[in-house]
């Protein structure tokens, strides 16, 4: 839940204190620096999971350290002046970026400070609008969310049901998670030269393509290589596909459609493990 709501906040988050210009390079850099700590975790559980007992425990332990480490540095994140200014508090907008001009004068920086007037508020868009943006989002999460996290969270029972051992499967996974971090640095230097919608469909496509050869072969060699292509194009993908996301909606909206749109297709990832499961019976392995 907690993880969750982070995501959608964030997601809204960046995209109101971005320039427009920038936008899908900040969403990138966010994600990509996510992306690090989804690829160490796997080796931090190859040391200590198939060694220790109580190794699992760690890892709770160390996302745990993670989440309270976040809470001070939080109380630097300046406001965004966008939401203030699309609900009619002009005022309040005004204030936020006076203080950061007044800090951005006293700090030594390559940026250029402007004045740029404030003008009204854009119209917010018809509930209509927002309601088909809001399907549409929640089905493209959907569809993603199912095929991620099923082959995340299941990646080692799948494996060793092929007959790799547990310290191997890990290992795969140490490896094919080095991808996320090569794919989402790669949208950070692409996301603003190439249009949003062709990137994500050319990621989800050759990420379908790469998960489907697993299945069809799973021998070693291919799950190391094409393992490695799936997570990179998702790193590469997600990340375009938030700052996307938001872009559709009304800055009053904003949080809501992200929320919407990312929380209920989280789902996807929620009954993703039914399907396999389902599929492991029908092979003839215990689900348990």
């Amino acid at each position: 839940m907690g993880i969750g709501a982070e995501i959608s906040a964030a997601a809204a988050y960046i995209g109101e204190i971005s320039p427009s210009r920038l936008r899908g390079r900040a969403g990138g850099l966010a994600a990509a620096w996510g992306y690090v700590g989804f690829a160490v975790v796997p080796f931090v559980s190859m040391a200590l999971v198939p060694a220790f007992s109580w190794g699992w425990r760690v890892l709770f332990l160390i996302g745990a350290v993670g989440g309270l480490v976040v809470l001070p540095l939080r109380l630097h994140l300046p406001s965004s002046p966008r939401w203030p200014v699309a609900v009619g508090r002009v005022d309040d907008a005004v204030q936020i970026v006076t203080a950061a001009e007044t800090r951005a004068r006293e700090k030594p920086s390559r940026l250029r400070v402007t004045q740029v007037p404030i003008d009204r508020p854009p119209p917010v868009r018809k509930s209509h609008d927002f309601a088909v943006f809001a399907v549409l989002f929640v089905a493209v999460w959907f569809a993603y969310d199912i095929g991620n996290y099923g082959r995340l969270t299941l990646a080692p029972t799948l494996l060793t049901d092929q007959g790799f051992s547990l310290t191997t499967s890990i290992a795969f996974l140490s490896a094919t998670g080095i991808g996320f971090v090569v794919g989402a640095f790669t949208a950070v230097g692409v996301a603003e030269r190439i249009e949003r919608k062709i990137s994500i469909i050319a990621g989800l496509v050759v990420w379908a393509a790469a998960l489907t050869t697993i299945g069809l072969i799973p021998s070693g060699g291919v799950i190391m290589a094409l393992g490695f292509v799936a997570s990179a194009t998702i790193g590469f993908a997600v990340p375009i596909m938030c700052v996307y996301t938001g872009e559709h909606f009304h800055p009053a909206r904003r949080a809501r459609g992200v929320s919407i749109a990312d929380g209920t297709g989280h789902i996807g990832g929620a009954i993703a493990p039914v399907p396999v499961m389902f599929g492991r019976r029908l092979n003839g392995t215990p689900a348990d």
